[in-house]
């Protein structure tokens, strides 16, 4: 077993991580929106898009930057002249009950493109700890 654990061990890897990409995708199409998703998602967006770092500005942007690289070619409405983008102080949860589900868009797609490069960074990471051990 050893042997043949030593002489395949990349097969292996290669198997557990397009496991754990199907697994993944599969569940970021399927399960709904986590609650800090609802903050994190328009945040990211509004840094990316507006340039503005006003949403959920106690977390650092970089995941909130991933996450929502994608969602800048999905043209989206995101409205700038509601309360939470002009007076609110934590306006966040307000803006992503927005962004989701009150201008339009589609959730689910937003949702699940959110998520994808999310599953690409954990890859990564499995990847890496292959390679550093």
């Amino acid at each position: 077993m050893q042997k043949f654990l030593e002489k395949n061990h990349k097969i292996i890897v290669g198997i557990i991580l397009a496991f754990m990409f199907v697994v993944s995708v599969f569940n970021a199409w399927n399960d709904s929106a986590i609650f800090d998703e609802t903050a994190h998602i328009p945040a990211g967006y509004s840094y990316l898009t507006m340039r503005d770092a006003r949403l959920n500005p106690e977390h650092p942007p970089l995941l909130k930057d991933l996450a929502a690289l994608p969602l800048i070619f999905l043209n989206l409405n995101f409205d700038t002249t509601q309360k939470f983008w002009t007076t609110d102080v934590n306006g966040q949860w307000e803006a992503g009950h927005n962004l989701f589900w009150q201008v339009g868009n589609d959730p689910d797609r937003i949702i699940f493109w959110a998520r994808v490069p999310i599953v690409l960074l954990s890859l990564l990471f499995g990847w890496f700890i292959f390679k550093w051990t």
